[in-house]
């Protein structure tokens, strides 16, 4: 099996899979991560590396903008 074809068998199995069928476990792990991820970036923003990549951002595009966590500023 190739790999595109094994790329294409996990896609369908992810996007198959309902909420319900994760494991509890691996849905508090997921929480939690995201939650430190959040945590870590909002907490980051301020410091001075935080402050000069959103300095170094690039301006946004029409109809492409994203939000910067910890900031009014979008990209």
């Amino acid at each position: 099996m190739g790999k595109r074809e094994i790329t294409k068998e996990v896609a369908s199995f992810i996007e198959n899979m309902t909420y319900e069928e994760l494991p509890k476990e691996t849905v508090e792990k997921a929480k939690y991560f995201v939650m430190d991820y959040l945590g870590v970036t909002v907490g980051g923003s301020n410091e001075p590396a935080g402050k000069i990549l959103r300095q170094l951002a690039p301006p946004p595009k029409e109809g492409l903008e994203a939000s910067i966590i910890g900031d009014t500023q979008s990209t």
